[in-house]
């Protein structure tokens, strides 16, 4: 049930509006005046004391009302077509010559004296009255043009007519009234809607955690929300409803609101830090009907940020891993990175083969974030780590009551979670062939299917599959399908294993060395001799092995540096030496080699005497000269036992000639003379 208020200056509105309230069930409060400063009083008195919704008041009143009440909504009492016409039905009776004064007017749909006096042929003037200051000049032409009858609303003109002029009050009826509730109903209950849209809206902007400020067609602030005072430290009460144009004098605001284009993700530096700043222009059709403006704190992004990181961290689902963060500076390393790269950039499949421990998931992490899908997640699974129901549940994912344990609710499988990403099966030689087909339908269809679950869910990921073992040999034990070896073998990165580039095992290990320094809050050193020692073992572990040789020697070093004795001890352990020979090298005047010290494996007395040799060119790196001062041999000599070593021996690993390649240089010298 709706209050509204009626003001008008016939007193049978008031019998009217008991009619119209009974019938409507509508409160209707009646309050009698004429159209001046009274009826404006009158209006306030209803919008304060009676807290009516809307008011209706006739012709002049209307007028006068209509520009001072801005609480509650106006509506025009209006006369119909109907009543127009017995009124003129009436007059012609009087007299002839007829005049009807009415009020000035919007477009009505009400009433339209015109389309009457047309229709029924009524030879009628019109006047019409603008203001009441009008009211004595419309009265005296009257008078002047000598008309036998005034028809008209407005009591003001009625009341100053005399007696020979007859006078017609166009009055109104039950009809009149009950439309202009109906109107005034209407409009409250949209104003309530437009209210209630409005909070709403008001709501969900203070409920971001980004500053939002609104403007107009006109410029003129509608919004400034919470966020938006805690950012900038101005209060909302002194922005909203004031024009852009007033507010450019405050610096912040006029570099906040800059052209008034739209921008994005620019960054301002402001005394009290960076802000970026997001200009969105509303425009319907082709005409800008508004701006958006949103601001944040560049700390606050950075937080979340790394709050997200930290999430996903958590989970697993981050690469870590870049293509600089891969030791290794042989042509062999060097061409599988540039390889890597260009695949990368491609979003094919790729299938990384290679021994344990070669780094397969280290050059997936890196392709991931070398490529497209590097702001999505990283989700790692090992396909050999999983019995093959509970892999088969965690790739998929399952619905709620799929098996007994399962989630309330479910739980999406990894497909899912890499969605936009990459996901790296690790170890695929090992998934049982079961699952090997329901893979292979991921892969073609680039959707899932949840266990117990009907929906399909559709997925976009990057492949990445790892093994360490001959795929084409499973097939043919079949134990491997074909055709997902094909879908996944598109491109195709090959690991060698570390004794194939033995060249690389210093640095790595300087690199794991430093890691490992880092992660135990250690400062140790470790001389560049003792990493190419390194080089005589194969390490069949690969880089696995020798980070586990590296935090041996770091458990037992105390001091500042790796020592000599601890280096050769953990080494011969690796190499599996019972009983290493650990002799004293006699030096000549030139600086001792590792404090005089070398470790020789037992072996015949010209095994050993090569040996030595070649630990001391690898110690001088290749320089022939001090290798003569240090063993006290002449030019001649070791050339002949170089060219023996070239010849017949490799070194202590099994790879690659004994002479480094300064060495084989030095030979081909000493041959030429």
């Amino acid at each position: 049930m709706a209050r509204i208020g009626i003001i008008s200056h016939t007193p049978h509105v008031i019998t009217l509006a008991r009619e119209v309230s009974a019938e409507t069930g509508h409160e209707l409060i009646v309050k009698l005046g004429i159209p001046n400063h009274e009826a404006i009083q009158k209006a306030y008195r209803l919008q304060r004391e009676e807290q009516v919704s809307a008011i209706i008041a006739p012709g002049a009143i209307f007028e006068t009302i209509r520009d001072v009440v801005i609480d509650v909504p106006v509506i025009r009492l209006e006369l119909t077509n109907f009543e127009l016409l017995k009124a003129l039905h009436q007059a012609f009776k009087l007299g002839k010559k007829v005049v009807f004064v009415d009020f000035k007017r919007d477009v009505t749909k009400i009433y339209d004296p015109e389309l009457v006096k047309r229709i029924f042929e009524y030879d009628i003037d019109r006047m019409t009255l603008n203001d009441p200051s009008e009211v004595e000049g419309i009265v005296k032409t009257i008078f002047e043009k000598k008309y036998d009858v005034v028809m008209s609303a407005a009591r003001c003109i009625l009341d100053l007519t005399t007696p020979r002029l007859h006078s017609i009050e166009l009055t109104y009826c039950k009809a009149d009234l009950a439309a202009a509730v109906e109107q005034a109903v209407h409009t409250i209950e949209t104003g309530h809607k437009e209210k209630e849209k409005l909070r709403w809206m008001q709501t969900v902007v203070e409920s971001f955690q980004e500053g939002m400020l609104t403007f107009d067609k006109t410029g003129t602030v509608e919004t400034f929300n919470a966020a938006a005072e805690e950012i900038t430290g101005m209060s909302a009460d002194h922005l909203v409803g004031k024009n852009i144009q007033e507010l450019l004098q405050n610096d912040l605001i006029s570099t906040i609101y800059g052209d008034g284009n739209g921008a994005t993700d620019e960054v301002i530096a402001l005394d009290m830090g960076k802000l970026v700043i997001n200009r969105i222009p509303i425009y319907i059709g082709s005409e800008q009907r508004g701006l958006v403006i949103k601001i944040q704190k560049v700390t606050k992004i950075q937080a979340l940020e790394q709050a997200i990181r930290k999430r996903l961290l958590n989970k697993g689902f981050v690469a870590k891993t870049t293509f600089a963060d891969i030791a290794g500076k042989s042509i062999v390393m060097c061409e599988l990175k540039m390889t890597a790269q260009k695949y990368a950039v491609s979003c094919s499949n790729i299938l990384i083969t290679g021994e344990s421990g070669t780094g397969k998931e280290l050059f997936a992490q890196s392709i991931h974030n070398g490529s497209s899908c590097s702001r999505g997640p990283f989700v790692a699974v090992n396909c050999a780590a999983l019995p093959e129901s509970l892999l088969e549940s965690e790739l998929f994912g399952y619905e709620e009551g799929a098996f007994t344990g399962a989630r309330k609710g479910g739980k999406p499988g990894l497909f899912e979670l890499a969605h936009n990403g990459t996901i790296f099966l690790d170890e695929i030689g090992d998934m049982p062939l079961s699952l090997q087909s329901r893979l292979l339908r991921v892969l073609q269809e680039k959707e899932v299917i949840r266990l117990g679950g009907s929906q399909v869910i559709p997925v976009h990921n990057r492949i990445i599959c790892a093994t360490n073992k001959h795929l084409s040999q499973e097939m043919e034990k079949g134990l491997f399908r074909k055709d997902l070896y094909y879908r996944i073998n598109i491109l195709q990165i090959h690991i060698p294993p570390l004794r194939e580039h033995p060249e690389d095992i210093p640095v790595l290990g300087h690199a794991l060395f430093d890691r490992k320094c880092r992660d135990m809050k250690k400062e140790v050193g470790i001389q560049h001799n003792m990493l190419n020692m390194m080089k005589r073992y194969p390490w069949p572990g690969n880089a696995r092995e020798i980070e586990a040789f590296v935090e041996r020697i770091l458990a037992v070093t105390e001091g500042a540096k790796v020592e000599y004795d601890i280096f050769v001890k953990c080494l011969s352990h690796m190499e599996g030496i019972s009983k290493p020979f650990v002799g004293s090298v006699h030096a000549t005047p030139s600086p001792p080699l590792d404090n005089g010290k070398l470790l020789i494996k037992l072996g015949t007395l010209t095994e050993m005497e090569n040996e030595i040799i070649h630990q001391v060119l690898n110690h001088v790196d290749g320089d022939k000269d001090k290798v003569e001062k240090t063993l006290g041999l002449s030019k001649t000599t070791l050339w002949r036992r170089l060219k023996s070593m070239d010849r017949s021996i490799n070194v202590a690993s099994g790879f690659g000639s004994a002479i480094p390649p300064r060495s084989k240089t030095a030979v081909r010298k000493y041959g030429n003379a």
